[in-house]
């Protein structure tokens, strides 16, 4: 084997390794237990999953079915949290096939997001509304324009924001003052909670549907043996 592939689908990247000549190999002779000596020192890495292949045969598999591993289980639904539950249970099936390599389950949640709840109430009671709450967190965090610069010909919108060091943290969200309808300064976190949630880390559509798909690729045994075991212990 000239070239060994390692994909980390962590965040995918796709990593080619051009392999020496097999006499200069020191640590094995053998391709399969190469490539799992790398996947063993890439697996320190936290939250990475690795799964070795070759170049030419993953692009073949993409271009197949669009999905880099051998064989491909994707399901359709609307609902994110149901399409992950399922996708666990399908893969727990594949991990039990002989044949089947460790199966890569799409990720789709697992997104860390800073939720803000309002408090209808409080926000009440200092005469302000959500739409401008909102709008003040989103110049603060996320900039708004603020007026045109000329430069020549060229034209630059003037974006304001806070500066770096105040927009870093879930904190800095929290102690954002926001001006109540009497002209005080309150923090945002006296009229909402602010908290650090999962969500959604993609979401993925094939024909128009949502869906998720379960991949693994095939280790000692034909597609067709392999697909109709995992079959059969479906049910």
């Amino acid at each position: 084997m000239k070239y060994l592939l390692i994909r980390c689908l962590r965040k995918p990247l796709d990593l080619m390794i051009v392999l020496k000549d097999k006499k200069e190999w020191t640590s094995t002779k053998d391709y399969k237990e190469l490539s799992e000596l790398m996947a063993q020192k890439l697996s320190v890495i936290p939250g990475v999953f690795v799964e070795q292949s070759q170049p030419i045969q993953m692009r073949f598999n993409e271009l197949m079915t669009g999905v880099k591993q051998d064989v491909a289980v994707k399901i359709f639904g609307e609902n994110i949290d149901t399409l992950a539950h399922l996708a666990e249970k399908v893969a727990n099936v594949i991990r039990k096939v002989e044949g089947a390599g460790s199966p890569q389950v799409e990720r789709t949640t697992g997104l860390p997001q800073i939720t803000i709840v309002y408090d209808r109430a409080k926000l009440a009671n200092y005469g302000l509304n959500i739409e401008d709450v909102n709008r003040t967190i989103s110049t603060a965090f996320a900039g708004e324009t603020a007026g045109v610069v000329y430069e020549n010909e060229r034209r630059f919108d003037l974006v304001v924001r806070l500066d770096s060091a105040r927009r870093s943290s879930i904190d800095d969200v929290g102690n954002l003052f926001i001006a109540a309808a009497n002209g005080t300064q309150i923090p945002l976190s006296q009229v909402a909670t602010v908290s650090l949630k999962d969500g959604p880390a993609q979401i993925t559509r094939e024909s128009g549907k949502r869906r998720i798909v379960i991949g693994f690729n095939i280790e000692g045994k034909d597609v067709q043996t392999v697909v109709k075991d995992i079959q059969t212990r479906a049910g």
